[in-house]
């Protein structure tokens, strides 16, 4: 977990504050009567920086902090097996120092390399979404992504989607769904590359035409056959039939080479894309910012959304992998018959006699070009209706999965929200619920006030907090400032009893941490707060008055 952030930019009474200490609950104190913006929203957005954000440096930092402060190091400690010591400079955004325990610089390592450490650390490493895009939406701090109704958002534009997408991957059920997806995509794309393939082939339209051609081709071979019969008895009727095997094998020769083109270049299109898909798209995001300095939070925004679509594209190179295997498998198989091929050819051509005339193998062709006609038909029909049985099977079975993922997940929600809910003295109610793959709903309650929107909130995210490997929750003092009194002091209560971390933001006067409470609260007060701001004591040791800096 993170226990300690220290900043040398932190000030009080014109002195270096000592470095800020955290445990399981972790309050910021402020006071509702400061005339100034004292930094409690600054110092948890800090917090979201040691937890790999970059909200900090592109909305806070660069947006007055810097020129208010002046530039800074953020040292933070995690301990997890053992201590681990780091630094982030803002103006290096993309960039983590390793430090020693004095936090003198040892290495420096990328920002993914460190959120990357964090997700393994957690225990989330299983997940296929990034650290951030785990945690980001349940960090509630001002000047985040805020919409009531969808709290899974790590952005304003984000999806409801990926929202399911992160509650199926805590709760450790993503992948199963995900391999029946692929399952699914597999079946109809083989159904739409077996109706091109039959494209200018006609196909009976029920088993009625199908059992039409079966007799017809039952009466074409018997014809075939009084051919074949003729030709055992007659030198110029074997002749036809070994020009017309020639000719058979000569067009399945052309057939073979035809695919064996078709798929060294599909091989070569996998090959391209595994290898520059990646490095165009940061090159292109390189290039924006070259041009426009100013768009480096938008570029951040792109580069998240990107960093979703990587780990999609991660998870399915080992198939694009296997493909190009496949691939190549089908090539050294269709290499085996050209050459059988070439062989059976070479000797039907020793003994092709070429007086045979053009009229004489057409007769023959024409039947057999009849049969195969009609069996192709009735193969295309067959094929199609295999297929589309196994993608209906596969959506059924992934429908029948998803919805029994879904009331599982639904119901385990509901019972640890009501859990919490019961100790506020509120009601049983249902808050949250997924609807499908794509949808969810949340706030499901009578009262649409915005204290009982944001206390919903709070407990949703507590209850995900303690049923999932979700590391920490972050709530600004934004989402605690409209709860009423009687269950904001219980909901103190709730969050000092979950053993995993919590951070939050509060903005009361000075009595009511010290004098207005009973005993109990009034000891989590003072066990559990770990900064405490006012006027004169603000985070930087100084007044920040601009507009629009909180």
């Amino acid at each position: 977990m993170l226990k300690q952030i220290q900043c040398d930019a932190f000030k009080i009474n014109n002195t270096i504050r000592p470095a800020i200490e955290f445990n399981n609950f972790n309050i910021i104190r402020g006071d509702s009567n400061a005339k100034n913006s004292i930094g409690k929203s600054t110092f948890l957005m800090i917090i979201d920086f040691a937890f790999g954000g970059k909200d900090y440096a592109n909305k806070f930092y660069k947006n007055g902090i810097k020129e208010f402060v002046g530039e800074h190091i953020i040292n933070f400690k995690f301990v997890f097996d053992k201590e681990y010591y780091f630094s982030r400079n803002p103006e290096k955004v993309d960039e983590v120092n390793v430090c020693d325990s004095n936090y003198n610089i040892v290495s420096n390592i990328t920002l993914d390399e460190y959120t990357d450490f964090l997700k393994r650390m957690y225990d989330i490493n299983t997940i296929e979404l990034s650290f951030r895009q785990v945690v980001s939406c349940f960090f509630r701090i001002w000047k985040r992504a805020s919409d009531v109704s969808q709290p899974l958002k790590n952005y304003d534009a984000d999806s409801m989607k990926n929202g399911v997408t992160k509650i199926l991957e805590l709760f450790d059920c993503y992948k199963k769904i995900a391999n029946e997806d692929l399952k699914v995509k597999e079946a109809k794309d083989e159904l739409d590359t077996t109706k091109k393939y039959y494209k200018y082939t006609t196909s009976p339209k029920n088993e009625k035409e199908v059992n039409e051609n079966i007799q017809k081709i039952a009466e074409l071979k018997e014809l075939l056959n009084n051919i074949a019969s003729y030709a055992n008895n007659d030198k110029s009727g074997k002749e036809i039939l070994s020009k017309y095997q020639n000719n058979e094998l000569e067009l399945a020769s052309k057939d073979l080479r035809s695919l064996k083109f078709k798929l060294i270049n599909e091989k070569k299109k996998y090959l391209f894309n595994l290898q520059n898909s990646k490095v165009a798209i940061q090159k292109d995001f390189k290039k924006i910012q070259e041009f426009f300095p100013n768009a480096e939070y938008a570029i951040n925004k792109i580069e998240e959304i990107e960093k979703f679509h990587e780990n999609i594209y991660k998870s399915l190179k080992n198939q694009i992998e296997d493909r190009i295997s496949n691939i190549e498998f089908q090539i050294r198989q269709i290499n085996l018959s050209l050459a059988e091929i070439d062989n059976k050819r070479n000797a039907l051509l020793d003994k092709a006699d070429s007086n045979i005339s053009v009229e004489q193998l057409n007769d023959y062709a024409n039947v057999k070009m009849q049969i195969e006609k009609l069996e192709r038909e009735n193969e295309k029909f067959y094929k199609l209706s295999e297929l589309k049985e196994v993608v209906s099977n596969n959506t059924e079975t992934i429908k029948n999965e998803m919805s029994a993922i879904m009331g599982e997940i639904n119901t385990k929600l509901s019972e640890a929200i009501n859990k919490f809910r019961r100790k506020l003295d509120l009601p049983d109610k249902k808050i949250f619920k997924i609807i499908s793959r794509d949808k969810y709903e949340f706030n499901l309650v009578d009262d649409y006030g915005h204290g009982s929107t944001d206390k919903n909130t709070i407990l949703f995210d507590m209850a995900l907090l303690t049923n999932t490997n979700l590391p920490a929750i972050i709530h600004d003092s934004d989402y605690l400032k409209l709860i009423e009194d009687t269950s904001f002091k219980k909901l103190i209560g709730i969050y000092k009893s979950i053993e995993k971390q919590s951070f939050i933001s509060i903005d009361k006067n000075e009595s009511y941490y010290t004098k207005d409470n009973e005993d109990a609260l009034k000891d989590i007060f003072k066990e559990c707060t770990v900064l405490e701001l006012k006027d004169g004591e603000e985070l930087f040791g100084k007044a920040w008055t601009t507009e629009n800096k909180k």
